[in-house]
């Protein structure tokens, strides 16, 4: 796991290690994860997943670094149910999100006919980075 880069996303050290805030009985965790990401031409693929924090809330954001599609779709899902719209992120280009209610995030790359791009003919390649917060009670 990486370190999100402040060019691109904080101004702050808010990714760089758990933070804790105490909450009615609860501990409020605060974690950032990043992952660089490749999917397959004409493939999905998950890229993150929860372990079922209830509630879940993140801000984060999605880019596309280099592919031969001139962009990838990106979908939030509650279990198998799709939260809000699908997201389109251009190459050389960023989306930010802030959702609750999600437990799994997918990138696809899709099918491309046409000339591919020399530095990514077979895939699409980006990174996620996600600052999520849950709440975890203090006396389990």
């Amino acid at each position: 796991m990486k370190k999100c880069r402040k060019k691109n996303w904080h101004d702050d050290d808010s990714c760089s290690h758990k933070k804790k805030k105490k909450d009615k009985g609860l501990e409020l965790i605060k974690d950032c994860i990043c992952v660089e990401w490749t999917v397959p031409n004409g493939e999905t693929q998950t890229v993150f997943q929860t372990a079922n924090f209830d509630p879940f809330f993140a801000s984060g954001f999605v880019s596309f670094d280099c592919g031969s599609p001139d962009f990838v779709r990106v979908r939030f899902f509650l279990g198998n149910d799709l939260v809000g719209e699908v997201v389109r992120v251009f190459e050389d280009s960023s989306v930010a999100f802030t959702l609750t209610e999600f437990d799994r995030i997918t990138v696809e790359s899709p099918s491309f006919t046409g000339t591919p791009d020399p530095d990514c003919p077979t895939a699409s390649e980006g990174e996620i980075c996600i600052t999520a917060r849950f709440p975890v009670n203090r006396n389990d």
